[in-house]
């Protein structure tokens, strides 16, 4: 920098009209670096969530416990309904017992993962693209045997598990999950717009193939 430069610099800086412009934009500049730091913040937070349930479903894909109560449940879906696990107690043979229990594994499994994302400490656009359509069809399959067992004494049984379901629902031909009356769009649970209305989850349908793979 020459000499002149320099002291056209200093010139710059003695001037009053300028140092009122910068006393007028210390608390701009401290709202700005809050807001900055807010951002930084949220997003750290979103990637930390977004690791905890890369970890917590890849446990569930590897877990025996859980691998076992998910054939369970896919074996008494498709043979005789999971409704039928609702009989008497005293009509209950052992195996019906060991079936129950199994099942019931497997869906206390599943609502813990949602309760994981009503409380946002899983990230519900993460599960979303990997296991939608599971998630759906566990309820269209499991809600008459979980609505009996309310009725039963269980009365908070799967209330996360229903609350997903029906809000991830999209009926997409009149054939399919005919368990629900009208047709409608998938939104977020936990995920809101400006106006704190749900926001519409279609655009990421194109990212849900994976849940047509999962074994659940």
């Amino acid at each position: 920098m020459s000499e002149e430069q320099f002291s056209q610099l200093l010139n710059v800086l003695n001037d009053a009209s300028w140092l009122n412009v910068f006393s007028k934009l210390g608390p701009l500049a401290i709202l700005l670096s809050v807001a900055f730091a807010y951002a930084a913040i949220k997003v750290q937070k979103r990637l930390v969530r977004r690791r905890a349930t890369l970890d917590v479903l890849f446990r569930l894909e590897s877990d025996e416990v859980f691998l076992k109560a998910a054939a369970a449940f896919r074996d008494v879906k498709k043979s005789r309904g999971l409704e039928a696990l609702s009989a008497a107690p005293e009509k209950k043979s052992n195996r019906d017992i060991e079936e129950e229990y199994l099942v019931d594994t497997y869906i206390n499994h599943i609502e813990l993962l949602c309760v994981g994302m009503a409380e946002d400490t899983i990230d519900e656009v993460f599960v979303f693209q990997y296991m939608r359509k599971s998630i759906v069809s566990n309820w269209n399959s499991a809600q008459k045997y979980i609505k009996n067992e309310r009725e039963n004494g269980s009365l908070r049984m799967a209330e996360k598990l229903e609350l997903f379901a029906t809000h991830w629902y999209w009926r997409e031909s009149d054939n399919e999950y005919d368990i629900f009356p009208v047709k409608r769009s998938p939104v977020f649970v936990t995920k809101k717009n400006w106006l704190r209305k749900n926001m519409s989850a279609l655009k990421y349908l194109e990212n849900n193939a994976a849940s047509n793979n999962t074994q659940h």
